[in-house]
Protein backbone atom coordinates (compact mmCIF):
# COMPACT_ATOMS: atom_id res chain seq x y z
CA UNK A 1 0.00 0.00 0.00
CA UNK A 2 1.59 3.28 -1.00
CA UNK A 3 0.51 6.44 1.49
CA UNK A 4 1.42 9.85 -0.68
CA UNK A 5 1.55 13.26 0.69
CA UNK A 6 2.82 15.61 2.96
CA UNK A 7 1.62 14.97 6.43
CA UNK A 8 2.21 18.32 7.49
CA UNK A 9 -0.41 19.90 5.16
CA UNK A 10 -3.14 16.97 6.24
CA UNK A 11 -3.63 17.58 9.38
CA UNK A 12 -6.86 15.39 11.14
CA UNK A 13 -9.67 17.94 12.01
CA UNK A 14 -10.90 17.64 15.23
CA UNK A 15 -13.27 19.98 16.60
CA UNK A 16 -12.24 22.46 19.31
CA UNK A 17 -9.50 19.86 19.50
CA UNK A 18 -6.12 21.36 21.38
CA UNK A 19 -3.11 21.34 18.92
CA UNK A 20 -1.84 17.96 21.38
CA UNK A 21 -5.35 16.51 20.30
CA UNK A 22 -4.53 17.05 16.77
CA UNK A 23 -1.19 16.19 16.62
CA UNK A 24 -1.92 12.90 18.31
CA UNK A 25 -4.17 12.06 15.78
CA UNK A 26 -1.65 12.22 13.03
CA UNK A 27 -0.80 9.10 10.85
CA UNK A 28 2.36 8.78 12.51
CA UNK A 29 1.25 8.72 15.89
CA UNK A 30 -0.52 5.75 15.12
CA UNK A 31 0.53 2.31 15.91
CA UNK A 32 0.64 1.36 12.60
CA UNK A 33 3.96 3.95 11.79
CA UNK A 34 6.21 1.47 13.11
CA UNK A 35 5.65 -0.99 10.07
CA UNK A 36 5.71 2.37 7.34
CA UNK A 37 8.56 2.49 5.53
CA UNK A 38 9.28 5.83 4.48
CA UNK A 39 10.37 6.94 0.94
CA UNK A 40 11.87 10.78 -0.02
CA UNK A 41 11.56 12.73 -3.19
CA UNK A 42 14.53 14.29 -3.41
CA UNK A 43 13.71 16.50 -6.80
CA UNK A 44 11.19 19.05 -7.13
CA UNK A 45 9.89 18.86 -10.91
CA UNK A 46 7.51 21.59 -10.92
CA UNK A 47 10.21 23.53 -9.45
CA UNK A 48 12.35 23.10 -12.86
CA UNK A 49 9.36 22.86 -14.96
CA UNK A 50 10.14 25.31 -18.18
CA UNK A 51 12.32 27.68 -15.60
CA UNK A 52 15.38 29.64 -16.09
CA UNK A 53 18.93 28.82 -13.85
CA UNK A 54 18.11 31.76 -11.89
CA UNK A 55 14.42 31.11 -11.31
CA UNK A 56 15.36 27.77 -10.28
CA UNK A 57 17.90 29.01 -7.86
CA UNK A 58 15.10 31.83 -6.30
CA UNK A 59 12.39 29.02 -6.28
CA UNK A 60 15.01 26.50 -4.22
CA UNK A 61 15.62 28.82 -1.94
CA UNK A 62 12.12 29.97 -0.88
CA UNK A 63 11.01 26.66 -1.01
CA UNK A 64 14.38 25.32 1.74
CA UNK A 65 13.28 28.92 3.82
CA UNK A 66 9.18 27.34 3.74
CA UNK A 67 10.85 23.69 5.01
CA UNK A 68 13.15 25.55 7.69
CA UNK A 69 9.59 27.09 8.69
CA UNK A 70 7.90 24.24 8.92
CA UNK A 71 10.61 22.13 10.47
CA UNK A 72 11.15 24.67 13.41
CA UNK A 73 14.87 25.74 11.93
CA UNK A 74 14.09 28.85 11.18
CA UNK A 75 12.57 31.35 13.78
CA UNK A 76 13.51 32.94 17.08
CA UNK A 77 12.15 30.55 20.12
CA UNK A 78 9.70 32.19 22.96
CA UNK A 79 8.18 30.54 25.73
CA UNK A 80 4.64 29.88 23.57
CA UNK A 81 6.02 29.96 19.65
CA UNK A 82 8.73 30.78 16.97
CA UNK A 83 8.57 34.14 15.48
CA UNK A 84 9.72 34.52 12.38
CA UNK A 85 10.90 37.20 10.44
CA UNK A 86 9.46 37.93 7.23
CA UNK A 87 11.24 39.91 4.79
CA UNK A 88 9.63 43.04 3.15
CA UNK A 89 10.41 41.46 -0.55
CA UNK A 90 7.57 39.18 0.58
CA UNK A 91 5.36 41.26 2.11
CA UNK A 92 2.22 43.10 0.31
CA UNK A 93 1.88 46.62 0.83
CA UNK A 94 -1.55 47.79 1.98
CA UNK A 95 -3.07 51.01 2.42
CA UNK A 96 -5.27 49.98 5.16
CA UNK A 97 -7.75 47.58 2.95
CA UNK A 98 -5.72 44.44 3.18
CA UNK A 99 -8.67 42.13 1.49
CA UNK A 100 -8.32 44.61 -1.58
CA UNK A 101 -4.56 45.02 -1.55
CA UNK A 102 -4.22 41.08 -1.43
CA UNK A 103 -6.98 40.70 -4.38
CA UNK A 104 -5.01 43.42 -6.49
CA UNK A 105 -1.75 41.90 -6.29
CA UNK A 106 -2.92 38.52 -6.67
CA UNK A 107 -5.30 39.77 -9.86
CA UNK A 108 -3.82 42.81 -11.10
CA UNK A 109 -5.85 44.33 -14.21
CA UNK A 110 -8.84 41.17 -13.28
CA UNK A 111 -11.31 42.80 -15.39
CA UNK A 112 -9.34 42.91 -18.53
CA UNK A 113 -8.57 39.86 -17.84
CA UNK A 114 -11.96 38.48 -16.54
CA UNK A 115 -12.70 36.18 -20.02
CA UNK A 116 -8.41 34.50 -20.02
CA UNK A 117 -9.25 31.03 -18.20
CA UNK A 118 -5.35 31.10 -17.91
CA UNK A 119 -5.48 34.17 -15.80
CA UNK A 120 -7.49 32.67 -13.15
CA UNK A 121 -5.77 28.93 -13.31
CA UNK A 122 -1.85 30.86 -12.58
CA UNK A 123 -3.32 32.57 -9.50
CA UNK A 124 -5.10 31.80 -5.76
CA UNK A 125 -4.80 33.15 -2.24
CA UNK A 126 -4.84 31.11 -0.01
CA UNK A 127 -6.27 31.45 3.60
CA UNK A 128 -6.69 29.79 7.29
CA UNK A 129 -10.21 31.35 7.90
CA UNK A 130 -13.35 30.54 5.81
CA UNK A 131 -14.55 34.06 7.04
CA UNK A 132 -12.00 35.55 5.27
CA UNK A 133 -12.55 33.51 2.30
CA UNK A 134 -16.17 34.94 2.42
CA UNK A 135 -14.47 39.06 2.50
CA UNK A 136 -12.47 37.84 -0.29
CA UNK A 137 -14.84 36.52 -2.79
CA UNK A 138 -17.18 39.83 -1.31
CA UNK A 139 -14.31 41.82 -2.78
CA UNK A 140 -13.90 40.08 -6.08
CA UNK A 141 -17.56 40.04 -6.69
CA UNK A 142 -18.27 43.75 -6.07
CA UNK A 143 -15.43 44.49 -8.35
CA UNK A 144 -17.53 42.96 -11.52
CA UNK A 145 -19.89 44.81 -13.07
CA UNK A 146 -23.18 43.38 -13.74
CA UNK A 147 -26.41 42.02 -11.71
CA UNK A 148 -25.64 38.74 -9.76
CA UNK A 149 -26.68 36.36 -10.33
CA UNK A 150 -27.82 32.59 -8.23
CA UNK A 151 -27.97 28.91 -9.34
CA UNK A 152 -29.30 26.30 -6.96
CA UNK A 153 -29.23 22.99 -6.55
CA UNK A 154 -30.97 20.10 -5.69
CA UNK A 155 -29.23 16.79 -4.66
Amino acid sequence: MYLVGEFRQILSVIPKGTRHEVVHATFNSSHLWNYIEVLTLTKNMRLLNGASDTDIDQRSLFSEWVLGIGDGRIGEDNELDKTVIITPDFLIPSSGDHVASIVENTYPKLLENIDDITYFQNRAILTTKNSIVEKINEHMLDMIPGEEKIYLSYS
